[in-house]
């Protein structure tokens, strides 16, 4: 039975994940050896892409996309402020490849230049958006702001960055947990979570 062309792509969209789960860099990675990951032709490939920057891009896109909608629905199940940063920082801990793929897409969106540029020119703004981290952190504030947690004048652009921020230092924190033994895993989730709302009153 022949794969059809959703089947195909999806299996290169996971080759690629797989091949920076593994460390390999955006900027090195060739469509050869994403090709020989999802087991088809390196022509195979460009059938369905016209550049490296098309797939790394597309494929991050794709995978942000179902990482976010999936944390926002176990955030959705949470009833407090409280519980839904935990479960936040909980899937930041456990699952690896979300963690590794929301970062380069992250990175990605950050630079300049022509790695940008190429990878813009083949997605819409509304594809962007629903793959875009900041969905979580709106939703976290709202959350807050229905707590009447947030008492600070500072603006929301404010609020975003300060959230975001402290994502990212939890994820660096991940990263480097068994280089920092004075304070375990549930500890720092605490300060984190303490630190959160010491911003937002």
């Amino acid at each position: 039975m022949r794969e059809s062309k959703n089947e195909k792509v999806a299996v290169i969209y996971e080759a690629v994940l797989e091949l920076l789960e593994e460390g390999v860099d955006l900027s090195e990675l060739k469509v050869a050896d994403i090709a020989a990951r999802a087991g088809i032709g390196k022509g195979t490939v460009y059938d369905y892409f016209d550049s490296k920057e098309e797939i790394l891009g597309k494929a991050l896109l794709h995978h942000s996309s179902v990482i976010i909608s999936h944390l926002i629905k176990r955030l959705e199940m949470r009833q407090t402020f409280r519980e839904k940063v935990f479960c936040c920082l909980d899937e930041l801990e456990n699952r690896t490849k979300e963690r590794i793929c929301i970062t380069k897409y992250v990175r990605m969106l950050q630079e300049q230049g022509t790695w940008k540029e190429c990878f813009l020119k083949y997605v819409k703004r509304e594809e962007i958006d629903k793959a875009d981290p900041m969905r979580v952190i709106e939703y976290l504030l709202e959350s807050a702001q229905k707590e009447k947690i947030i008492t600070a004048q500072c603006p929301m652009s404010y609020q975003k960055i300060m959230m975001l921020s402290k994502l990212f230092a939890f994820i660096l924190y991940v990263n480097k947990k068994d280089k920092i033994p004075d304070c375990d895993m549930q500890e720092m989730k605490q300060y984190f979570y303490e630190g959160i709302c010491k911003e937002l009153a």
